[in-house]
């Protein structure tokens, strides 16, 4: 629930101006929950259409406007003073004071933002009737919506060059570390450094893997910002090309074209056996490396067949590793801010899923503990749903603006197992486009 004129960061029809420049900030606010009228009223937005309708109608009966056609000349030449209930009352100005009124309400528009219609409690030219005052009470629900994209304005430049983010509604009365303090953080490895054989690389503080704690219990809460259409560099310079997807020398598909990573982390294919990028597909390229075997490897990578570049012992991958105790409750958020129209399908080794993790504390419809009532809000909390009937061991549909919550009950999957489990693209290239890392269960 939010004001789409004031915290919806997009410059669209006659909103605000809500980006920023350089050096600026901007404070958007939002509702984690559900509103809605009290009494059985219905949603503002349905009341303010219909309030609307019922004064269009009212000019259409009163033959003002013909067969939903409005002519210039006709508005232009209008001097009734009639009005209607819910109007505010307008005198007869000259052109000149009526702009001046216009333009000093569209100053206080961008200054204030909207309001009830009164510019000041004093003002003259506007009078607010009795009919436009009515007081209802809004009830504020909490919902734990779990993970959501935060995108640039633009789209396509900005999120290329990695102006992304996530936000995370986390349960209500949920506690984490105060994130304002670097000690506080996890840890992962630092990448901005050379990790290549090291024992024990360097690390850095991180905010895309914490834990959460929910009342009596605690969960490990990884985000995995998928990003594609990246506009990559080699450490020279030179742009990254990209994938020989449609085959070698001919365009490639739009969808497909940049590259991806997780978290601003890459571990490309093709990069880690020393291949060029454009490689083919077949013997000659590709599917000529004889070690492919060793791609996910920390010791990776032995050269062979078209692989004659690569570099061995090369550690931990540049995507992120996520680490969790085994047994332990984990909620992995797959989010993609912005990217190309390639959906792809993400999936974690050993691990179920269900599809619709949502239920309601406190309720019991039809004796299923956590069963949403019908006449509640529905699905308010991200846990274990007594009525899922579907498990996953893949989420497809991977797309820009796409979020879902993975809710995995124990780290390790029933066994609760110690282990390196791989998050991993399952099509469209991911593998050689990087897109995959460890969940590490110790």
């Amino acid at each position: 629930e939010y004001d789409v004129t004031r915290s919806d960061g997009v410059n669209v029809g006659q909103n605000r101006v809500q980006t920023v420049g350089r050096g600026d900030s901007a404070t958007y606010q939002w509702y984690a929950g559900h509103l809605e009228l009290g009494n059985n009223r219905q949603p503002l937005s349905a009341a303010v259409s219909q309030e609307l309708e019922a004064q269009e109608d009212k000019i259409l009966n009163d033959d003002r406007i013909d067969d939903d056609v409005v002519a210039e000349g006709e508005i232009a030449n209008t001097t009734t003073t009639e009005s209607y209930a819910g109007d505010y009352k307008f005198g007869n100005y000259d052109t000149a004071t009526r702009e001046q009124i216009i333009a000093d309400a569209e100053a206080e528009y961008v200054a204030e933002g909207p309001d009830d219609g009164d510019t000041r409690d004093d003002d003259p030219d506007v009078v607010a009737t009795a009919e436009t005052t009515d007081m209802a009470d809004v009830i504020a629900t909490p919902v734990e919506f779990g993970g959501a994209n935060l995108s640039p304005a633009d789209r396509i430049k900005q999120g290329q060059k990695g102006m992304v983010g996530g936000l995370v509604i986390e349960p209500i009365g949920a506690d984490w570390a105060d994130q304002n303090v670097l000690a506080n953080l996890d840890q992962t490895i630092d990448h901005q450094v050379d990790t290549t054989g090291l024992a024990t690389p360097p690390t850095r503080a991180t905010r895309a893997q914490a834990t959460i704690t929910n009342g009596a219990a605690a969960f490990r809460d990884f985000v995995t910002m998928h990003q594609k259409a990246l506009n990559l560099r080699f450490a020279d310079g030179a742009p990254v090309p990209n994938l020989s997807a449609e085959g070698q020398a001919i365009p490639e598909d739009s969808h497909d074209a940049g590259q991806m990573a997780v978290n601003y982390g890459t571990e490309p294919a093709w990069f880690r056996f020393g291949l060029p990028a454009q490689s083919p597909f077949g013997k000659q390229g590709f599917g000529g490396v004889e070690n492919a075997h060793e791609l996910f490897s920390n010791q990776c990578c032995t050269n062979g067949g078209t692989a004659t570049t690569a570099t061995n012992n090369v550690g931990e991958p540049a995507t992120p590793v996520f680490v969790a105790a085994a047994g332990q409750e984990v909620r992995m958020r797959v989010l993609e801010p912005t990217g190309a129209g390639r959906g792809t399908t993400f999936g974690v080794h050993g691990h179920l899923w269900a599809r619709d993790p949502y239920f309601c504390p406190g309720e019991a419809r039809n004796g299923l503990v956590g069963a949403c009532e019908m006449n509640t809000v529905a699905s308010r909390a991200i846990g274990v749903n007594p009525q899922s009937f579907l498990f996953l061991g893949a989420q497809e549909s991977i797309m820009p603006m796409a979020h879902f919550d993975l809710f995995l009950p124990k780290a390790g999957g029933q066994g609760a197992i110690a282990g390196d489990y791989l998050y991993v693209d399952r099509a469209a290239f991911g593998r050689n486009n990087g897109l995959w890392g460890v969940m590490r269960v110790q």
